[in-house]
């Protein structure tokens, strides 16, 4: 029998005074079916204060390791084994100060780390910018300004391009959702395998930002909230309201030089039933007949935690 563990879901006055800019250890040995703060057996600090709120993390390929971002735009990678935590000397501009108007709305950050790049980090946040990190030495390997890049629209735009989320492909294609419907795809840091004549030598380092090698395109009318990569060349998205979308990676055309242009071709969307505003998305892989299980977590009309699966195909 497998017993989920739930982490009771707090508001954000209540997070703030739970978790504020800490990390909880807690054990799965416990017989209860809801775990909380109190049941925690460690708690590491990690933000400045009690105000920097942690709002995103997320485990390297191994999960040895946890990346976290704060409200005050830290970006830091926590060790599991020896539970030191090292901070990115670099970090995103402060965005409450930045945007106080939105005060009462999520601020976050988004962070991926992957495989075939375990010293190397990529973070998204409210202040428009991708930072890539060598997260041994802390410091910034590169960085991509998403405001400077996206045309401006016709009319008055009233959502700026903060980043809301990010997914890293296992070939090292980098996705990124904005507030306002966007999808950046960085592809420049893909592991290909080496064409004739061009060696086999791998980069020292990942260049999924660099401007020549990323696309930008305009995919939905609300906030990109979550997304996912499902293998290599298919990408989930889901929008605040709840439009998950299927989009594919397609290479329609090769230069003279024999690069292939990269293309995202949207497939098919979805509305969720329940679900006022969007948090995550997750799948479980193919099962027989090729679908996949998508499950989206947010919070319905009534204010409370929900979670909707939807069987889909790919």
């Amino acid at each position: 029998m497998v017993r989920s563990r739930l982490l009771p879901m707090l508001t954000r006055r209540e997070r703030r005074k739970e978790m504020s800019g800490s990390r909880l250890n807690i054990s799965l040995d416990s017989p209860a079916m809801i775990l909380g703060p109190h049941d925690a057996s460690q708690t590491i600090a990690l933000g400045d204060h009690a105000e920097d709120v942690l709002n995103s993390i997320a485990l390297n390929h191994n999960a040895s390791k946890v990346a976290w971002t704060s409200d005050e735009g830290n970006v830091g990678v926590l060790d599991l084994v020896t539970l030191k935590s090292t901070r990115m000397r670099v970090k995103h501009a402060n965005v409450r100060s930045l945007y106080r108007a939105m005060a009462s709305e999520e601020l976050t950050l988004t962070t991926d780390m992957w495989e075939h790049r375990p010293g190397e980090l990529v973070s998204g946040g409210y202040d428009c910018a991708l930072l890539h990190f060598d997260t041994s030495l802390g410091s910034l390997l590169s960085r991509f300004d998403v405001s400077a890049a996206v045309p401006p629209e016709s009319g008055v735009s009233l959502s700026p391009p903060f980043i809301l989320s990010t997914a890293l492909s296992p070939a090292g294609i980098l996705a990124a959702g904005t507030a306002d419907g966007r999808i950046l795809l960085g592809t420049a840091g893909e592991k290909l395998v080496a064409k004739k004549g061009k060696g086999g030598r791998r980069s020292r380092k990942w260049e999924g930002l660099k401007e020549d090698g990323m696309r930008i395109i305009k995919a939905a009318e609300g906030p990109i909230v979550a997304m996912t990569f499902v293998g290599t060349g298919v990408l989930l998205s889901c929008t605040l309201l709840g439009s998950l979308m299927l989009h594919r990676i397609v290479r329609p055309a090769t230069d003279e030089n024999g690069d292939e242009s990269v293309e995202l071709a949207k497939g098919w969307s979805k509305e969720t039933c329940g679900i006022a505003k969007v948090n995550a998305i997750a799948f479980v892989p193919a099962t027989e007949g090729g679908k996949i299980k998508v499950a989206v977590g947010g919070v319905g009309k009534n204010g409370k935690g929900i979670a909707e699966l939807l069987l889909c195909e790919i």
